[in-house]
C-alpha cells in the first residue's frame, strides 16, 4: 500500500484517513490499465476509447445495466453515454461516427425510435444502440474482463468484496451529490421547472 507523503503505515488512528481509499482507487486504475491492454483488448481491433462505448452499449442493451440506462429499446442517449465512460471521453462525436460507419452501432433521434419513452426528452435528443455486430466485437471483451475481476478477487473473501462495493458506492454517491453529472445537472433544471409556482 502507498501512503501519501506524512503519512506512515504504523501510524495508527480511530479513524483512518480516507485519503488512503481514495488514492488507493486512483492507483489501482492505473494498474488495471495492463490486464485491459495486455489482455482484456486482444485481438479486438480497437482503441480502448471506441470499445468503451460498444460495451457501455452493450451493457445497457443486453446486460440490463442501469448506468447507462437504456431509454427505450436499447437505446441510450449521448449525453448519458458521454456520461458513463471510463476512458478519454474526448472526440466522442468522432467515435461514434466511426463506430456507427463500422456497422458496429446505429443512431437515431429520439422521436424516431418505436417504444421510446419520450418523457423528459426533447424529441430531438440523440440516442445511440449496439447492433448485432457491435454485439459479437465487444462480447470477447466483456468474457475477458469478467476472467480478469475473477483472477483479481481470488484472495478476497464475499464479505470484503461486499464491504468494498459499498464503499465504493457510497463514494460515487456523495461526489455526485457535490459534482453532478452533465445529465444529472439537466434532469434537476427540468424537475425545478416543473415544481416552479406559477405566478399571478
Amino acid at each position: 500500500m502507498r501512503y501519501p507523503p506524512g503519512m506512515r503505515k504504523s501510524v495508527r488512528s480511530s479513524r483512518p484517513h480516507p485519503v488512503r481509499n481514495l488514492g488507493g482507487t486512483f492507483a489501482v486504475r492505473r494498474d488495471l490499465l495492463r490486464p485491459i491492454h495486455r489482455f482484456v483488448m486482444t485481438g479486438v481491433d480497437l482503441p480502448v476509447e471506441y470499445a468503451d462505448i460498444l460495451m457501455e452499449l452493450f451493457g445497457a442493451r443486453h446486460l440490463g445495466w442501469t448506468e447507462p440506462e437504456s431509454c427505450g429499446e436499447g437505446f441510450v442517449r449521448f449525453q448519458t453515454l458521454l456520461d458513463s465512460l471510463v476512458h478519454d471521453a474526448g472526440m466522442f462525436s468522432r467515435r461514434i461516427a466511426a463506430l456507427e460507419k463500422a456497422g458496429f452501432l446505429e443512431t437515431r433521434k429520439a422521436h424516431q425510435v418505436p417504444g421510446m419513452m419520450l418523457e423528459g426528452l426533447h424529441r430531438n435528443t440523440q440516442v445511440a444502440r449496439i447492433t448485432p455486430a457491435g454485439r459479437r466485437k465487444i462480447a470477447p471483451v466483456w468474457r475477458r474482463y469478467k476472467k480478469v475481476a475473477e483472477r483479481i478477487s481470488v484472495r478476497a473473501s464475499p464479505a470484503q468484496l461486499d464491504a468494498h462495493y459499498e464503499v465504493i458506492q457510497l463514494f460515487r454517491e456523495e461526489i455526485r451529490r457535490e459534482w453532478p453529472t452533465a445529465t444529472e445537472l439537466k434532469d434537476q433544471r427540468r424537475r425545478n421547472l416543473t415544481k416552479a409556482p406559477e405566478h399571478a
